[in-house]
């Protein structure tokens, strides 16, 4: 996302291959970038979830980006 040079008009959706892990992302036209990520265990009869949204102004995408690359460490080759 932190790619965007521009507010996007479709969700842009990641999950794991078993949907017990999912990231949306959706840009309005007021340039509010909002994040939802929704946990789930695969396969337990626990019935917990965890499902929240994380909101941010357009202009920081570069500059969260940059956090993550930096918490993370670089991506995989």
């Amino acid at each position: 996302m932190g790619a965007q040079n521009r507010p996007w008009s479709e969700p842009e959706c990641w999950a794991s291959l078993e949907r017990e892990f999912k990231l949306t992302a959706t840009c309005d036209w007021r340039r509010t970038v909002t994040v939802g990520l929704e946990l789930q265990p695969l396969g337990s009869s626990e019935g917990w979830y965890v499902r929240t949204q994380l909101h941010c102004e357009f202009g920081q995408l570069p500059a969260l980006a940059k956090a993550a690359r930096a918490f993370f460490g670089p991506v995989p080759a």
